[in-house]
């Protein structure tokens, strides 16, 4: 499986605090469980950055203010800005699921379409 947003080295065998964690709540997890979990911390942490009263407008302006985020490494790095494309790359590992964890059948190293 090749996905796009697929976790790191250190996430991929469960080292990190957020690999452990994903692989906790989504159990035996596919590439789909885990682009959604990926998603939804982004769309948390945006939320979580919100003072006051949350609406579409300052939900809108966390998630301009998430720089360099990776999901504690269950991503490629991707910052925004607003008017812009975002900064993360088309980037991805090529990841599986076996023995109970996460793997890099290909090794830890991150491929990206362009450079």
């Amino acid at each position: 499986m090749v996905d796009l947003s697929g976790p790191s080295s250190k996430a991929s065998t469960g080292t990190q605090p957020a690999a452990k964690a994903a692989q906790s709540a989504l159990g035996q997890a596919d590439g789909t469980s885990m682009i959604s979990r990926v998603g939804l911390e982004g769309f948390r942490a945006a939320a979580c950055a919100v003072s006051g009263t949350v609406t579409s407008r300052n939900l809108t302006n966390a998630l301009y203010g998430l720089k360099d985020f990776d999901v504690g490494g269950l991503s490629p790095q991707v910052s925004f800005e607003e008017g812009k494309p975002s900064t993360g790359g088309a980037c991805y590992w090529v990841n599986g699921y076996a023995g109970d964890k996460f793997v890099l059948p290909q090794g830890p190293d991150m491929k990206c379409l362009i450079s």
